[in-house]
């Protein structure tokens, strides 16, 4: 069997754990100037044509401040071009694309949560992705976001038979969301946290503590390899949205999956639709019973290989990989990730190149 097999979807932050998660990301970043475009106007519109149009004002990115959406009345219905609302989308995606790379702007907002206490927060919605994973939305105040640092996470508690537990869980949901975040869990049968979760309803609290940890990039970064297992993806997820929504971005990302069934592969549909961006790749493994067994088929074109991960796999990776412009971020089990690194090791890679979330 596997030797990660069943633990396949889990990561660990603590040395007992049995079902943690994680996260995050980051990236380079844009001038002023992509958040002040003039607006050009022909002599022949109308006063008030003008007056909607000029009523948007472009914020300074550098302060921090997130741009404002424009009140419905303040388009005019003509199609202009551009509209309102096209600059507000640009200083949007500029704005996120800078907090993405600036953190420290970020910080600026207030969480809603501290590292030193535990808050309630009520859950929202479950989304059942697979027999044994979901996703869990959690309000947070209205206007608010968690400000998460790149590789940022929070622990949950929860009680277990009188017993108190706590575990670490990275949101999968973007950084900059505001009045919610989700987390992408899995369940085990004989998992202390999962056992929490199990009881959960639409409605309930859970307690809540961080931001924890954090991940900064190099500069020199120019490709980043992204090795996980199960949920262990969990921290590259909004690594690689921040990376293809970046226009400007010039990293190029190799994910490896490992998982036991087809059926684990989160977040699939994303993945697909990020694959057409010029900077990811990726390859999922599927250490389980072979093609079509666990309910799930390989979509057209989707790169699945039947078979769990192997050192062949990571040196083919590495021999294609540039010392010191590279760097090879590592999640999953205990089991996995001790692998990974001597694959990684063996392959000539030099520590300094590795980041074990």
């Amino acid at each position: 069997m596997n030797s990660y097999e069943q633990e396949s979807s889990v990561s660990d932050h603590s040395s007992n754990s049995d079902e943690c998660i994680f996260v995050e990301t980051s990236f380079p970043t844009n001038s002023a100037d992509e958040s002040s475009t003039e607006l050009n106007h022909s002599s022949n519109e109308s006063p008030s044509r003008l007056d909607r149009a000029e009523s948007y004002h472009s914020p300074d990115t550098h302060t921090g401040e997130e741009p404002r959406r424009p009140l419905d009345s303040e388009c005019c219905g003509s199609g202009c071009s551009p509209c309102v609302f096209d600059l507000y989308d640009r200083d949007l995606a500029a704005w996120r694309r800078r907090r993405l790379r600036q953190p420290e702007l970020a910080t600026t907002s207030a969480s809603p949560l501290q590292p030193d206490r535990f808050t309630a927060l009520t859950l929202t919605s479950i989304t059942a992705l697979s027999d044994s994973a979901s996703l869990y939305r959690f309000a947070l105040p209205a206007g608010t976001s968690l400000c998460l640092p790149p590789g940022g996470h929070l622990r949950l508690r929860g009680d277990d038979a009188g017993r108190s537990v706590t575990r670490a869980y990275t949101p999968v949901s973007p950084p900059d969301a505001q009045g919610y975040f989700e987390v992408y869990i899995r369940l085990y049968p004989s998992g202390a946290m999962s056992s929490c979760v199990r009881h959960w309803r639409v409605g309930q609290p859970a307690l809540w503590s961080g931001p924890f940890g954090e991940y900064r990039p190099r500069s020199a970064d120019r490709r980043l390899v992204l090795l996980a297992a199960g949920t262990g993806v969990a921290p590259f997820v909004n690594l690689v949205r921040a990376a293809v929504e970046d226009e400007d971005s010039e990293t190029r990302l190799t994910l490896l999956l490992a998982v036991r069934r087809l059926q684990d592969v989160f977040p699939r549909d994303q993945l697909a639709q990020w694959a057409s961006y010029w900077n990811f790749t990726y390859q999922l493994f599927v250490s389980g019973a072979g093609e079509g067994t666990d309910g799930a088929e390989p979509r057209y074109g989707e790169p699945v290989r039947w078979r769990r991960l192997q050192e062949r796999d990571v040196r083919e990776v590495a021999l294609q990989s540039a010392a010191g412009s590279t760097r090879y971020l590592v999640c999953g089990t205990r089991s996995f990730e001790k692998d990974v690194l001597n694959y990684l090791q063996r392959a000539g890679v030099c520590d300094d190149d590795v980041f074990r979330f």
